[in-house]
């Protein structure tokens, strides 16, 4: 009985260590989140529907250690939506854009690039899908 008791104990141990490990890496995760989001820069910009876009009003910055992903939230929107793509100025090799995608409005944090290597020169541009002139836009930018 002694053996079953000590057996089913070290059993329900075992079963909850990934529970702990899970809360310590959700714990990295918010502190990683709130390091990278530290060091946020504030832009504007005034953004049309033109094919290649408007710049966000940073010139191109070199990603860091602290972000994984090119970050971006839009605190004023000029529309209810945007679309937004980042260019890539590697150190080697050639320039090149990844593709528009659409964000709706958000307050939240947008990526629209992830796992970007460390130094890698980045640009973020923005367009909206009609015509009708510009339409102001601000908010942050880390990476």
């Amino acid at each position: 009985m002694k053996k079953r008791f000590a057996a089913a104990i070290a059993g329900v141990v075992l079963a909850l260590s990934p529970l702990a490990t899970g809360t310590a890496s959700a714990a990295e995760g918010v502190g990683a989140a709130a390091s990278c989001y530290g060091g946020a820069e504030s832009w504007s910009a005034r953004v049309s529907w033109a094919t290649a876009g408007d710049r966000i009003g940073i010139a191109p910055r070199r990603t860091t250690s602290r972000c994984d992903d090119v970050n971006l939230r839009i605190t004023t929107w000029g529309r209810s939506y945007v679309y937004a793509r980042v260019c890539f100025y590697p150190t080697s090799g050639n320039d090149y854009c990844n593709s528009w995608k659409r964000y709706e409005k958000t307050s939240a944090w947008l990526t629209p690039a992830t796992d970007v290597l460390d130094g890698t020169r980045v640009e973020v541009f923005l367009r909206h899908g009609v015509g009708g002139g510009y339409f102001g836009y601000r908010g942050e930018f880390a990476i």
